[in-house]
């Protein structure tokens, strides 16, 4: 969990969920963050397995390597709406 315990490693599985695969530039634009936080996020998760890389000429081309994180993330966008709900009525 700790692997995808980030919301920017979040919104990078979000986009490759999404698209099934892409590179550090694409991301970058997508998840709205600067290229070394994304790529440092990248490193992370291929280390830990949730995601696999290949090179593809000059460029490095990311996709989910471990698809039970997809079923996390599924849960994780369930759960959303609940946790903010509990946490303004606490507010309140």
């Amino acid at each position: 969990m700790k692997a995808i315990g980030h919301p920017i490693r979040l919104r990078i599985l979000e986009v490759l969920e999404r698209e099934a695969e892409a590179g550090v530039s694409h991301l970058v634009e997508q998840v709205g963050t600067s290229q070394p936080l994304v790529s440092q996020q990248l490193a992370r998760m291929r280390l830990e397995g949730v995601l696999g890389s290949e090179r593809r000429g000059t460029r490095v081309i990311y996709f989910v390597a471990m698809p039970a994180v997809l079923g996390v993330l599924d849960c994780i966008r369930k759960l959303k709406p609940q946790v903010q709900t509990t946490t303004q009525g606490r507010r309140s």
